[in-house]
């Protein structure tokens, strides 16, 4: 009988995934076992707290916390690490003492099973962030108290005014080359995002490419269990490099940046052409997604590109939520067949009518034990409103939970009705 090909082993393995998957990134990344004993770091976290990796390996991630930590800050951390994970800032130590501010995200590292193996660690350096916070504050307060002086010196000395008026208009000299510098910071940071999205975006699509190599299994040397892992890798990077495209285009809204282009275009078209490109979403056969739109609808002069950017992301988000049921998108006209809304309705969880405004917040998603709210990044919703008060219409939600939610893009003023 032939002798069984022996197997890579599973630690290292999963060391290489990590190692190819994270040795890009320009974040702070350590990855500890169950009893937070250090795994692995990436280049930048080792030069970033100053050691090599065979000092830390095995190591209780501890020896990077500051004793300046509140002790309610750090039961805090452990209490919630093991629950939902933690992030927020707090202080961490160096090699050689010295401390630096990091906002830290712990999140917990799960098995097919959904059994806690391991936690990561993403730190991202915040110093120069508070020492730029601290300056412009010291700018603020300064300001703040030459302004002060000067208008006691007006109640106490009227022939000043004159003067005054000469340093108060030096002072709104000040508060405009602010601005400029606040205009700056903002388009360096529009140029940061699209840096950090390139540095994050050249190792992903690696990631995925070879992933895809792996899973083609051409010698026949994988297994069941090898071709699992290398599908849920090539999920979870793609999902990724969707949430970074993602905030691309939240950059490029609020920096004004999205242009529009115009056409007229069929509705009835778009709805349907969207739908089918949707239904390899569908999760489940108890789930149907259907349309209702007018017939001999008139043509809609607007930005079809956009506008199925946010029928896409609203029956996406239908989707994720619904169970069982249906999707169902809606088109309302007027006595004139011209188009004033449209409806994308569900019939899954529902939402709280106390979230019913803070869901278009970035970041922010339903909680509910029965969704998939792990597949969402929370930023379709953000998108979604941001296009269309771009193009001149609103998105509204009615929602009951239990019962399912409607999503309506208003396409004319006074369309809110119905």
């Amino acid at each position: 009988m032939p002798k069984a090909r022996k197997r890579p082993k599973s630690e290292d393995a999963r060391r290489s995934l990590l190692a190819s998957a994270v040795a890009g990134t320009s974040e702070l990344i350590c990855i500890t076992d169950v009893q937070d004993r250090v795994q692995f770091a990436n280049r930048a976290f080792l030069r970033a707290y100053g050691y090599a990796m065979k000092e830390i390996l095995g190591q209780p991630a501890a020896i990077f916390d500051s004793p300046n930590n509140s002790p309610m800050l750090r039961k805090q951390v452990v209490e919630e690490t093991f629950k939902d994970g933690w992030r927020g800032e707090l202080l961490n130590r160096k090699k050689d003492g010295s401390e630096f501010r990091v906002f830290l995200t712990i999140s917990r590292v799960l098995d097919d099973d959904g059994k806690t193996i391991g936690l990561m660690r993403v730190a991202r350096d915040t110093t120069a962030q508070h020492k730029a916070l601290e300056e412009v504050r010291m700018f603020a307060a300064s300001l703040e108290q030459r302004v002060l002086e000067r208008t006691a010196e007006v109640v106490m000395r009227k022939d000043e005014l004159a003067h005054l008026n000469k340093q108060m208009s030096e002072l709104i000299d000040q508060l405009i080359e602010a601005k400029k510098k606040a205009e700056v910071a903002s388009k360096a940071k529009s140029q940061f995002l699209t840096h950090v999205s390139h540095e994050l975006r050249t190792p992903l699509n690696a990631v995925i490419g070879f992933t895809n190599v792996l899973l083609k299994n051409r010698e026949g040397t994988l297994s069941r269990q090898d071709v699992s892992y290398a599908e849920k890798i090539l999920g979870n990077a793609k999902h990724l490099l969707s949430v970074i495209n993602q905030l691309l285009d939240l950059s490029k809204i609020e920096a004004g940046r999205l242009q529009l282009n115009l056409s007229e275009f069929s509705l009835e078209s778009l709805v349907i052409e969207t739908i089918a490109e949707m239904q390899t979403l569908i999760r489940s056969d108890d789930v149907t997604v259907s349309s209702n739109v007018p017939e001999d609808l008139n043509l809609l002069d607007a930005d079809d590109h956009k506008l199925k950017q946010v029928l896409i992301n609203l029956i996406a988000n239908a989707l994720r939520y619904t169970e069982r049921g249906s999707v169902t998108v809606r088109v309302i006209a007027d006595d004139q067949k011209n188009p004033i809304r449209i409806d994308v309705s569900d019939t899954g969880v529902g939402i709280a009518q106390d979230k019913l405004e803070s869901i278009f917040e970035p970041f922010e998603r339903i909680k509910t034990g029965e969704s998939r709210e792990e597949d969402a990044a929370g930023l379709g919703l953000t998108i979604s409103r941001s296009l269309c008060h771009l193009m001149g219409y609103d998105l509204t939600v009615k929602s009951e939970v239990g019962k399912g939610s409607t999503f309506s893009i208003h396409l004319k003023p006074g369309s809110r009705s119905g």
